[in-house]
Formats: structure tokens, C-alpha cells, sequence
């Protein structure tokens, strides 16, 4: 069977019309309101949030979330050429909720914090070697876990964090790294090979690393 990536594109495309059309008459506001705010080019009026509490059965807290530190920072990507503001503009909302929960859970966890600087040697093979050090294991060693060597320095990792399949295919990788943030996220976009999520992890380490102390 061939695969169609142009119908498949334009078959998910149609859905979000089709969901926005939908959103914009239970609100009664116009699809391209709908689309404004979607892109944040256009702020939520609290009365536009308040219809939505009403219609979904929603609490106003839903709407109300306060800055935290880990939306601070540049987001890093790992991804292709080919990829679309869309998508990324998608998969970034989509890491903001997953960063700032992940820092609530390891708030309230009581979990380690992250101390990158004194990594962030200018060798990287030495850089490299301090980060086992740091967490017991040999020069020689093997690493057996990516994503259990990265949650042990106290940061978190979230795997294939897009449904979206667009978005998935054109973006490997993501973090946000910032020294104002000790408990930053790091997450593969979509499912990858072992090997290919493996080394995804380990680029966006050395951007927590490298980019924090910047």
C-alpha cells in the first residue's frame, strides 16, 4: 500500500477546521477568532473562558494558570528542515503543560533539583566523563538507561509527547534550558527506535547543560 502523506496531511487538516467550526458556534464566536487565539496572536477574553467554563462543565481554574519558571527560556529543538510553524507551534503548547506539571510534581515530590553549571567544561569529553562521575558510573562503563541516567540528575523526560503526526515526524527532540530552572524537562516528540531516542535524549542533555550556563 502507498503511502499518501498529502491526503493524510489534508484529512488531519479538515478535522481541525472541522473542530474549530464547531468550538466557534458552542461559544459564538467566528472560526477565525478560534484560529487567532489557537496561534496566540490573540488573547482569551475572561468572558469568551467564562462561556467555555459554562458550556464544558469546565472550573475558571482551567483557564487561570500563573508564569513559572519553566516557561523561561529558549526552546531547543532537534528537528528536520521541513518543518512547519504549525507544528511547532503546537508542539511547544503541548511541552509547556508538560514542563510546568512536571516541575509541580517534582516540587511537591520533594525530587532532586538539577546543578548543571559545573558540567558545562569546554571539552566535551570531559564534560561527558563529570557527568558519570557525578552519578557513579565508570569512564568505561556502559549506559544502560538514557532516560534513567537524565531523571537521576534530577531533570525530567517525557517520550513521544505529540499525537500529532505532522508534528512528530518533523520534530525529534525539545527542552528549554535556563539556570532560573532546576527542574527542566527534556521530551522526544514522537515514537522513535531505541537507538534514535537515545541519542535524541543525550543532544538535549548537553543543551541543559551547555545552553543553562550560557
Amino acid at each position: 500500500m502507498k503511502f499518501n502523506r498529502a491526503g493524510r496531511d489534508s484529512s488531519l487538516c479538515g478535522t481541525q477546521k472541522d473542530l474549530r467550526r464547531k468550538l466557534a458556534l458552542r461559544l459564538s464566536v467566528s472560526q477565525s477568532f478560534i484560529s487567532q487565539v489557537e496561534k496566540q496572536s490573540k488573547a482569551l477574553p475572561m468572558q469568551v473562558a467564562w462561556a467555555a467554563c459554562r458550556e464544558f462543565n469546565l472550573p475558571e481554574a482551567f483557564f487561570i494558570v500563573p508564569p513559572d519558571l519553566s516557561e523561561v527560556g529558549v526552546t531547543t529543538f532537534r528537528k528536520s528542515s521541513r518543518a512547519s510553524a504549525h507544528d511547532e507551534n503546537q508542539v511547544k503548547a503541548l511541552f509547556d503543560e508538560a514542563a510546568r506539571l512536571f516541575r509541580m510534581a517534582s516540587i511537591s515530590s520533594g525530587y532532586r533539583y538539577v546543578e548543571l553549571s559545573e558540567h558545562a567544561l569546554a571539552d566535551e569529553e570531559e564534560a561527558a566523563g563529570e557527568v558519570r562521575r557525578s552519578l557513579g558510573i565508570g569512564a568505561g562503563d556502559p549506559i544502560p538507561n538514557a532516560t534513567r541516567l537524565i531523571e537521576r540528575i534530577g531533570a525530567g523526560v517525557i517520550h513521544a509527547l505529540s499525537p500529532l503526526e505532522t508534528a512528530a515526524r518533523d520534530h525529534d527532540g525539545m527542552s528549554r534550558p535556563n539556570l532560573a530552572n532546576d527542574r527542566p524537562l527534556v521530551a522526544t516528540v514522537g515514537t522513535q527506535p531505541p537507538a534514535v531516542s537515545r541519542m535524541t535524549l543525550m543532544h538535549e542533555l548537553g543543551h541543559l547543560i551547555y545552553d543553562s550556563s550560557s
